[in-house]
């Protein structure tokens, strides 16, 4: 089966077959989740100089190289959540092909959920409300698509003016 469809004038695709609901869904990003640290390891036990201490010495040697990585590793998917947060303050909406809004929600279940408008608070999870973010956002392509109507409505070919025969 074959999709048809049009372009607009920006080149976004405009479908007419009636599967194009299939294909887009809007999902929510509430963000990633708070990362946890690493657990350092216990010291070793035992009497020092005895060969169980030393090969128990050698053990946590390797276990604190670990955690030193895995240390380096915390840090940054910290500093990634703190940043996250900044930028989008809380949860945003997006819309995308519903393959991708498959793979990211089976990824990561605990951060991507779908959007419906005919549930309670838009499918976002209890509690939770769109980010300052997504609301800048849905006023910014309102503001868009006002303009783009208003430049459309001018034209003499693609306006108003240019229905009349």
């Amino acid at each position: 089966m074959s999709t048809s469809y049009k372009v607009d004038l920006d080149g976004r695709p405009i479908f007419t077959d009636p599967d194009q609901g299939s294909m887009l869904v809007k999902m929510w990003d509430i963000g990633p989740t708070k990362p946890l640290a690493p657990e350092k390891p216990p010291l070793p036990e035992g009497k020092e100089g005895t060969p169980a201490h030393d090969l128990a010495l050698i053990e946590f040697e390797g276990a604190i190289a670990k955690y030193k990585a895995d240390l380096q590793a915390y840090g940054q998917q910290l500093r990634d959540f703190e940043q996250w947060h900044r930028n989008f303050e809380g949860p945003y909406e997006i819309t995308d092909h519903s393959v991708n809004v498959r793979e990211a929600m089976q990824n990561d279940p605990e951060r991507y959920f779908v959007s419906d408008d005919r549930l309670p608070n838009h499918g976002l999870p209890k509690g939770r409300k769109p980010g300052k973010w997504h609301e800048r956002q849905k006023e910014v392509r309102a503001a868009e698509s006002r303009a783009r109507a208003r430049e459309l409505a001018r034209d003499p070919v693609f306006g108003h003016q240019g229905a009349q025969l």
